[in-house]
């Protein structure tokens, strides 16, 4: 029996979903598990797997969530043009935000190179710096960006009904509280609270996409 292009679409985008999900959290663990560690530019020069494999997993990332967007424009578009163009936009850019703040961690690399010409001081300085601009596009660009896109998929799928609306509450209501986190800067232990819901739910929906696949939309078109 010949698989149908939304079953085919479907599984795609479960996978993707997957797959960004894995790469962002791991890939952003072990990197900031080793730029976070104590006197970590003495030795990352000649150990710089872990953090390659950081970075390769944050452009991984990067790539599936481009796939995403890509693969789900056609069906947001059934609801509203305007909404499909502004997702795809707003996704390929948070990719471009993810890729170059993974691209930014190596430059630790080569500041571990030139450990010895440059004094403490100046060191402190660039690596501070570094620092600072990776925390500003992963904690503010990224969750906006992200926060925007994933706000018009999930009010698309409530109003067409691609997935069950349970879903697509749930994801709204994680939206709202991962927005939040980053906007009023919330961290600590009670910062997991605010970002399980939007985790799970796309790990969920990811799997929910592969096992029973998109519904037929409703012929709601945006007002």
């Amino acid at each position: 029996m010949k698989m149908s292009e939304k079953r085919k679409d479907s599984i795609a985008v479960g996978l993707l979903f997957i797959i960004a999900i894995f790469a962002s959290l791991i890939g952003g663990t072990i990197i900031d598990g080793v730029i976070t560690s104590e006197g970590y530019l003495v030795t990352l020069l000649n150990n710089s797997s872990s953090l390659r494999f950081g970075v390769i997993l944050e452009l991984v990332n990067g790539i599936a969530v481009i796939g995403i967007a890509v693969i789900l424009y056609k069906y947001i578009k059934n609801y509203s043009e305007r909404f499909a163009v502004a997702y795809i936009g707003l996704r390929i850019i948070e990719a471009i935000a993810c890729v170059f703040a993974a691209v930014i961690a190596m430059s630790f690399i080569t500041l571990s190179r030139n450990f010895s010409a440059v004094d403490l001081a100046n060191l402190n300085v660039i690596e501070n710096v570094i620092n600072g601009f990776r925390n500003d596009i992963l904690g503010i660009v990224v969750p906006i960006f992200f926060s925007f896109s994933s706000f018009i998929l999930y009010y698309t799928f409530y109003r067409i009904k691609l997935v069950p609306r349970y879903i697509s509450i749930w994801g709204l209501i994680g939206v709202v509280l991962i927005f939040s986190m980053n906007v009023f800067g919330i961290s600590g232990n009670i910062q997991m609270l605010f970002a399980l819901p939007i985790i799970i739910n796309e790990l969920f929906l990811g799997f929910y996409l592969i096992i029973k696949g998109l519904k037929n939309s409703e012929n709601t078109k945006a007002v």
